[in-house]
């Protein structure tokens, strides 16, 4: 095994070993939400059609029962980033979740935004709505938001990631800032899963069961948390060939199914007041059993698309590649200024969280793509126009924009691909996820088919991206010792410094040629 392979394997595998010692990362109120996740797919799986293998919760306005589950499905996902310690996925999901149940209290009492008015007070002024309400849902939503621009307290925060995967460490302790950051997503994702709790409670008393309604109005509280079953399977590993194919996952499934079975049962036998919190165990493994199934039949599909061209070790190198790229990212930010430190660690941290997140086929994985470009951009400006990248983060609010950092850092004509990004970082009315993965599409190479075109978007805008980040990482290798930076390219990047800017040429030049891209032109 060479150098850079061996040391990138290294450090990934020992992150994930200290995750898994550390139960701490999950705070007891997501647990304590967690023990209504039973229930609610009782409930939901009596009323409606439910169990969707779709991640994201694109579902028709007559399917509420499924939109319901999907709210709890997200709480499932967002313990399982807390737990393994991958902040930029869980803020993702904290954020999207806080900005749909925002539109469904809205839509409830009639609040409509004012014209100019911004989501701070907008969002305040919805959740207002509720008088038992203490939090500030508007300032909540902008600290996750100053935390995804690397603002606020994730330096501090997102530190852990960093010294996980320090090999030289038999046992870190998990920083209180990380702590602390994680009880904060937790307060706010708690808060917003009430909105999910008082949609099922009016979805049960609709169809006459106050009693399963009264279920909703409970609230729970533990002394201690028990660890998740097998944290390592359910929270920390990959979603890749290895793990859906185990014997590990053949079980998984076989729980989801047997937890469907039990819990359907229990809503149409009148019983679903005596599961037993135990079942919250079931819940994550069914969402588990889901996202196995869904993983399969994308490997089915790519396997009978492709044909005898097929290579089975495609995804596993790719995969290998990001997570080196990631690696490397947070070994040069050891011999980086403060700040481009920062931005090159928390680039890490969202390249690990966006494959993570793509592997379950989501679009939140672009969300995490975004923070991705920014934070390269950001650490490209501060090698190259210091001055300028001092200036930019003097400034305060939405004059910071993921725009002109990448303007700052040289890359300006990739300016729409950080729009399209944005899209797909939001759940708004207005946003236009459609037209930014029609653009996600447009902007591969020539060669890709038309047909294939949608199914590749994600993936290339990752893959794309992730590559701004090895080629910033290379050119700081270079400064350090020549040797390492070519290291790098033979053994990771497979390009050399010619090739790598030629192929980044290429891009910026496709997504330039599509600066006038509609994104609402359907």
């Amino acid at each position: 095994m060479t150098f850079w392979a061996a040391l990138a394997m290294a450090r990934h595998v020992h992150r994930m070993q200290q995750a898994e010692k550390h139960g701490e990362l999950l705070p007891k109120q997501m647990y304590e939400a967690l023990i209504h996740v039973p229930r609610i797919d009782a409930i939901t799986s009596t009323l409606g059609s439910v169990w969707s293998l779709h991640p994201d919760g694109y579902h028709s306005e007559d399917s509420w029962p499924a939109h319901l589950q999907w709210g709890a499905d997200q709480l499932v996902e967002t313990v399982r980033h807390l737990r393994a310690g991958r902040m930029v996925a869980a803020l993702a999901m904290v954020r999207r979740q806080l900005e749909r149940w925002t539109l469904n209290v809205a839509q409830h009492f009639g609040v409509e935004p004012a014209e100019d008015e911004n989501k701070v007070v907008y969002f305040t002024r919805v959740w207002a709505e509720y008088p038992w309400l203490r939090a500030d849902i508007g300032q909540a939503w902008a600290e996750l938001s100053e935390c995804l621009h690397g603002r606020g307290s994730m330096g501090a925060a997102q530190s852990w990631e960093a010294a996980a995967g320090d090999v030289r460490t038999a046992t870190i302790q998990v920083p209180q800032a990380t702590l602390d950051l994680n009880q904060r997503m937790a307060d706010i994702a708690g808060t917003v899963f009430t909105q999910v709790r008082g949609g099922v409670r009016t979805l049960a008393q609709q169809a006459g069961r106050d009693s399963w309604a009264m279920a909703m109005l409970s609230n729970y509280s533990v002394r201690e948390v028990p660890d998740l079953l097998e944290p390592g399977r359910v929270a920390i590993m990959p979603l890749d060939p290895a793990y859906a194919y185990s014997s590990w996952a053949d079980n998984a499934t076989s729980a989801a199914r047997g937890y469907r079975l039990v819990v359907t049962a229990a809503g149409q036998n009148g019983t679903l007041l005596d599961l037993p919190t135990s079942h919250v165990m079931g819940a994550v493994l069914e969402r588990r059993g889901r996202a196995i199934d869904r993983f399969r039949m994308s490997m089915e599909r790519e396997i009978r698309v492709l044909g005898d061209d097929y290579q089975p070790g495609t995804l596993e190198a790719r995969l290998f590649r990001y997570v080196a790229i990631s690696e490397a990212a947070e070994v040069i930010s050891d011999w980086s200024s403060p700040e481009e430190a920062a931005c090159l660690r928390l680039a890490a941290g969202a390249l690990r969280s966006a494959f993570y997140l793509w592997l379950e086929d989501t679009d939140i994985a672009m969300a995490c793509v975004r923070v991705l470009l920014e934070q390269t951009c950001q650490a490209r400006a501060w090698r190259t126009k210091p001055q300028r990248a001092k200036r930019i983060s003097e400034l305060k609010g939405t004059v910071t924009s993921s725009a002109r950092w990448i303007e700052a850092s040289g890359w300006r004509r990739a300016k729409v691909l950080g729009q399209a990004l944005g899209e797909f970082s939001h759940v708004d009315l207005r946003a236009a996820v459609f037209g930014a993965r029609r653009l996600l599409g447009a902007i591969q190479a020539e060669d890709v088919a038309e047909s294939e075109r949608p199914y590749k978007a994600r993936g290339h805008a990752l893959d794309s991206t992730a590559y701004l980040l090895a080629f910033e990482v290379s050119e700081r290798l270079m400064g350090v010792d020549e040797g390492l930076a070519e290291g790098f390219r033979e053994q990771i990047t497979l390009l050399d410094a010619v090739e790598h800017s030629r192929r980044i040429e290429d891009l910026l030049a496709r997504v330039h040629d599509l600066r006038s891209f509609d994104f609402r032109d359907l």
